[in-house]
């Protein structure tokens, strides 16, 4: 994402923010906050950023992201891990 689509979603977020607020079953949506806040976070990555540097989540330059990444990766090993015990267990408990 270029610096121009962070910015164009950022007020797409904040605009959503407004609106929201002026709707009582809507101001308490987490969701809305937590879009804004997270595009006011990528603006800012881009704002302390070399020139025309684009937003990339695949890169390593988001921590953030690679953080959320990495816990999404450990969760799911421990997962498979949880899945695996569970299968040699059942394996015994159909030898018995």
């Amino acid at each position: 994402m270029s610096a121009a689509d962070v910015a164009a979603a950022l007020e797409d977020a904040r605009f959503d923010a407004r609106q929201d607020s002026r709707h009582e079953h809507l101001a308490d949506d987490e969701r809305g906050r937590a879009e804004l806040a997270e595009w006011e976070r990528i603006d800012q990555l881009l704002a302390d950023a070399a020139p025309d540097t684009v937003y990339d989540p695949g890169v390593d330059v988001d921590v953030v992201v690679q953080e959320e990444l990495a816990a999404e990766a450990a969760a799911a090993a421990v997962r498979a891990a949880e899945w695996r015990g569970a299968q040699r267990i059942a394996a015994r408990a159909d030898e018995c």
